[in-house]
């Protein structure tokens, strides 16, 4: 398979002290913010890989402080400065169902498979350097004196690490060995492959911040990726083909997002069973006070649903939503007197920080606004607002504002 021109440009790119051997690239970043960049730089071109194997080696006895090492074949030597590996990572190429370890012949089977996997891996190996501690090797030097200094200073440096009190100066670097697209097997690097892959972590989160702040219609959630995509994640930078599902996720897999959050912050039977219990407390303490209160109940078949507001969808799903309506004697007086002609409704949600919305009622009275109701529903939609608004019309007779 031929080295396409956008994957080489990307490793030319971001990989420093970048040379080919055995099939594989090697060089290395300096921070992880770089890889972040890197991987998702090789995404956009339809490579990505997935986690295999990691080890933490930051707080291991094994990891001893060196001047050099072997990675992957490729020998790391920085200038006489010491160096530790903190961490090892290997990933796997996500394209394809299987893993080399998997689809690997182990016995007779009678039923073939079309699954395949890839045996390209991308092995990482994040280290700390401290030029503090470079050794200054005299010219000329012997062999056994230059192993006696390096040794003297990793010494040294070892205190300094175990000395948890002292500040010890260090830099980051991330070496990296990638395989060549030779090594890529039963998949290839079109737009089909674009189509295939799962969604980047920074577009999953950035979907469910919108669902939080109450943005629920797909069509405008894929607004505002559109903008995402472009100016922030790939600003000043060569845009992905609008066919990478990595970047550009089709109506499903928002959809999905979107429900997930939904059911994740408004789903909940300890929650309620609690406001149950407050409830019947209320109604004891106060009995000229009115209060409704119905949990959520969920049907025992759900079907799917291709709507595009995706919290319509939700609450369609629901055999009872959740409703919750309160209104003091006082309230109900103020909305008596002051509600015929017109009355507010105060969606206190958008400007605090709750899972489910809030609304009130509030009337004009001379000597400001006052609130006449609360209510707090399962979802921000028509149907779940006229119900609760219906509820405080049984409580006031005759009450039918114009506004």
């Amino acid at each position: 398979m031929s080295e396409p021109p956008d994957r080489q440009k990307v490793i030319e790119k971001y990989l420093q002290g970048l040379r080919h051997d055995g099939g594989y690239s090697h060089g290395y970043l300096k921070s992880d913010e770089e890889l972040k960049l890197f991987e998702r730089s090789l995404a956009a071109v339809n490579e990505r890989y997935a986690l295999r194997t990691s080890r933490d080696l930051s707080k291991s006895s094994k990891s001893n402080v060196v001047f050099s090492m072997i990675h992957c074949g490729s020998r790391i030597s920085l200038d006489n400065v010491p160096f530790r590996v903190v961490k090892e990572t290997v990933k796997s190429s996500s394209t394809t169902d299987w893993q080399k370890e998997v689809y690997e012949k182990k016995r007779v089977n009678l039923q073939g498979t079309k699954k395949k996997g890839c045996a390209a891996t991308i092995n990482l190996k994040w280290i700390e350097l401290y030029p503090d501690f470079q050794v200054d090797v005299p010219q000329p030097c012997g062999q056994t004196r230059e192993g006696r200094l390096k040794a003297d200073k990793a010494k040294e440096l070892q205190e300094a690490l175990d000395a948890e009190q002292q500040t010890v100066g260090k830099e980051t670097r991330v070496y990296v060995r990638i395989a060549d697209c030779s090594s890529h097997q039963n998949h290839g690097f079109e737009d089909m492959e674009a189509f295939s892959q799962n969604m980047d972590k920074s577009v999953a989160e950035c979907i469910q911040m919108l669902a939080r702040e109450g943005i629920t219609s797909v069509s405008d959630v894929k607004k505002c990726l559109h903008y995402y995509v472009h100016d922030v994640l790939f600003a000043n930078k060569e845009k992905p083909d609008s066919s990478c599902r990595a970047f550009f996720p089709t109506h499903r897999d928002i959809s999905n997002q979107i429900q997930a959050v939904l059911k994740k912050d408004r789903f909940s039977t300890v929650d309620q069973e609690n406001a149950r219990i407050l409830i019947e407390k209320i109604r004891g303490e106060q009995h000229e006070s009115s209060v409704v209160y119905r949990p959520y109940a969920a049907r025992s078949f759900v079907g799917s649903s291709d709507s595009d507001n995706v919290e319509e969808g939700v609450a369609s799903e629901c055999e009872d939503t959740l409703l919750f309506c309160f209104q003091t004697k006082f309230m109900r007086s103020m909305l008596k007197k002051y509600g015929g002609s017109v009355v507010c409704l105060d969606a206190t949600h958008k400007t605090s920080d709750y899972a489910l919305p809030l609304f009130l009622l509030v009337v004009k009275t001379p000597s400001g606004y006052t609130p006449a109701g609360v209510f707090i529903i399962q979802f921000e939609t028509t149907h779940c607002i006229a119900e609760a608004l219906d509820v405080f019309k049984q409580w006031c007779d005759n009450w039918s504002p114009q506004y």
